[in-house]
């Protein structure tokens, strides 16, 4: 789209805004991975992998968590809700490194669960070249969820992220209704 999809304007929020409001429900801690500070009271986190994509973000976030897993979402996804993200938290168990969700038939790596613990991998792959978040998946035990007991719209809102300006224009009309 050309700008910065987490500044967008949606309603009386930016796109980062409403994901914060959300989170911040949840989390007693929200993590930005950007190296520019927001107006938001969260910690940020800037990657030490420059130009890795999301994998390089989920290493500079797994790298600064203090807790065991953390949920991660993707910064053009503004109708995340709690529901769903309680709905793969509640699949976590000793023995899982990442809980992913996998909707309409696609894996949703940029809104699942993961353990810390991870960060050695992540970065390992990382100093490999590698840049997909397929190689991690590949290297560890991951639970993939593709049956939510919810309503499919609210999974439908969940998922929705915005990578067109008729995306963008999509979520402006559905915050004004």
């Amino acid at each position: 789209m050309g700008q910065d999809k987490a500044e967008l304007q949606l309603g009386s929020q930016t796109v980062i805004e409403r994901i914060f409001t959300t989170l911040q429900r949840s989390f007693t801690t929200v993590m930005i991975n950007r190296s520019t500070p927001l107006p938001l009271q969260a910690t940020y986190v800037a990657d030490d992998f420059k130009d890795h994509g999301p994998l390089g973000g989920l290493h500079a976030v797994l790298k600064a968590a203090k807790t065991g897993y953390v949920y991660v979402t993707a910064c053009d996804t503004p109708f995340i809700d709690r529901d769903v993200i309680e709905s793969l938290m509640a699949h976590l168990s000793n023995d899982v490194d990442a809980v992913i969700p996998v909707y309409q038939g696609k894996v949703q790596p940029l809104a699942g669960v993961y353990a810390t613990s991870l960060e050695k991998e992540c970065k390992q792959l990382l100093e490999d070249g590698e840049r997909k978040m397929q190689s991690l998946f590949d290297q560890c035990n991951v639970t993939f969820v593709d049956q939510f007991n919810l309503e499919e719209n609210k999974l439908n809102w969940h998922f929705f992220n915005m990578n067109t300006k008729e995306e963008y224009e999509l979520a402006q009309r559905y915050v004004k209704n």
